[in-house]
């Protein structure tokens, strides 16, 4: 009679587990991949490249870079070594610093990165655009294409940022994009114009793509529910947008209490020298028609200025240019913030609280 055979001492992992930190359970034993995690913001593949220095990569298509939603990145890439021999030595790359970011390295297999790609993509950068981030609010395109001149940019090559929503809504945030010829073009521009000066302020540059900058350009209409805060000056007009110090907030306190036509709009103008008089303010918005009976200089309780002023123009379609051109360029030492002002229901008695 034959004897029970024993019961199976095989060391494979069960359903579910894995084999190592990345791989999934039934991935190979050997791979030539590796998967690394948390790249800086805008790393490509040349820092990547740096990064395994000196070990050797496969010939062709070495990194491929993790897309996002709406291609914003990861942080994540798969990496193919020469060999398993090499992967191995990757992965002891773990935990090393690339920039000021520390890079997580795990063992992979091409079925890992056929699914991540599958799932979110690949990122793309042939598209040959740059983001720039740190841009004075009061740049024009005109200043950034001067910043890549010798690349062939000029003023319709960039498309400058705006924020989508809030109350800072259709005025600067500070980036742009730039589309060169080609990635090679971009990458030559990054490596020479990054961390340069545009006015006092340091631009930094980044790879990108086209769905990139539509997915942070392209903004959905706004809803019936948070119109009043997402649409631009010119849709909001200047009627029950604040009551009692909420809303646009204005001061209740002004020198004078302004008369309101229904024709009319008026911008709140905030962080004003303290200096600043009503000629200051006539000279600030030269050519936008603003007479010294359209200020109203902002008092405080204590009859001295508070850095505030209100500014009538004669219809929403003007106070939105004048915002456009105006938001936060200098008046003196101080740059100039404008907002749309929102007469009804607020109190513009000199001696309300």
């Amino acid at each position: 009679m034959a004897e029970p055979s024993s019961p199976a001492t095989s060391s494979s992992p069960s359903p579910g587990r894995t084999t190592g930190v990345g791989s999934p359970a039934g991935a190979p034993a050997v791979s030539e991949l590796v998967r690394i995690r948390g790249l800086p913001w805008g790393a490509g593949e040349e820092e990547i490249l740096a990064f395994f220095q000196p070990l050797e990569l496969h010939s062709e298509r070495p990194v491929t870079l993790v897309n996002g939603l709406g291609g914003k990145p990861t942080g994540e890439a798969f990496v193919r070594l020469a060999s398993a021999e090499v992967q191995a030595e990757a992965l002891k790359y773990n935990r090393q610093m690339l920039g000021k970011r520390y890079i997580e390295v795990f063992a992979a297999s091409d079925q890992d990165l056929e699914l991540s790609v599958q799932r979110q993509g690949v990122r793309d950068f042939s598209d040959g655009i740059l983001r720039c981030r740190g841009l004075p609010f009061n740049c024009q395109a005109s200043d950034v294409a001067s910043l890549f001149g010798d690349y062939g940019v000029t003023e319709e090559h960039v498309s400058l940022g705006i924020h989508g929503a809030g109350q800072f809504v259709g005025s600067p945030n500070g980036e742009a994009w730039v589309r060169f010829g080609d990635e090679t073009q971009a990458k030559k521009a990054l490596e020479e114009r990054n961390m340069q000066t545009i006015g006092c302020r340091y631009v930094e540059l980044y790879l990108s793509s086209e769905a990139e900058r539509q997915q942070f350009q392209n903004f959905p209409l706004p809803s019936a529910r948070n119109r009043a805060s997402a649409e631009p000056l010119g849709l909001r007009g200047c009627a029950g947008l604040c009551s009692r110090g909420r809303g646009c907030g204005v001061s209740n306190r002004y020198a004078r209490a302004p008369v309101f036509e229904s024709a009319e709009c008026w911008l709140r103008a905030r962080g004003l020298p303290y200096s600043c008089c009503v000629a200051d303010l006539c000279g600030f918005f030269a050519g936008h028609r603003v007479s010294p009976d359209d200020v109203v200089l902002g008092m405080g309780q204590d009859g001295r200025p508070t850095g505030e002023a209100l500014v009538r123009l004669p219809s929403a379609q003007a106070a939105d240019v004048a915002r456009q051109a105006l938001h936060r360029r200098p008046l003196g030492s101080r740059y100039v913030e404008l907002f749309a002002a929102a007469p009804e229901g607020h109190c513009w008695d000199a001696g309300c609280a």
